[in-house]
């Protein structure tokens, strides 16, 4: 009987060493907040600060600062350390049928990738993010700004 629980124990392990193992390839050799400011970041300045930043709020959904995403808006939720449960990472995988974001062109597998080990690490969201959009009156850099552009 003692072997049960054990074996139990072990097939849980190796479960979450599986799943946090695609993460480590996504983030393969980075910190939290450089995989945020080179892998994540760029692909929400690109694709979603457009329509849900600081100047418009497309279904009352920001997606500029941690707080904001996690607040969520009328149609797409986030939650930290958990993509399968987040609305979010449907939306840009294109699971479903009625919410897929961005609208015009699906997000490459990479960006896809990036962004749910993103929400799988807990979301880290840097305070130096925010320098890249000092100066601007909408918020919204032209380009993301990387730790080497600096």
């Amino acid at each position: 009987m003692r072997t049960a629980p054990s074996a139990i124990r072990l097939a849980v392990l190796t479960l979450l060493l599986v799943a946090a193992d695609g993460d480590d390839q996504v983030a393969a050799g980075l910190a939290p907040d450089e995989f945020f400011l080179e892998r994540v970041r760029p692909v929400l300045v690109d694709q979603c600060w457009r329509c849900h930043g600081a100047r418009k709020q497309r279904n009352g959904l920001r997606l500029d600062s941690r707080e904001a995403m996690m607040r969520g808006g009328h149609t797409a939720d986030v939650v930290p350390g958990h993509p399968e449960t987040s609305r979010l990472i449907d939306a840009i995988g294109y699971e479903d049928g009625d919410l897929q974001m961005p609208p015009d062109a699906k997000l490459s597998n990479a960006e896809i990738a990036a962004i749910t080990a993103w929400v799988r690490l807990g979301m880290p969201w840097p305070a130096s993010s925010a320098a890249g959009m000092a100066g601007r009156p909408d918020g919204v850099p032209d380009k993301a700004v990387r730790p080497a552009d600096r």
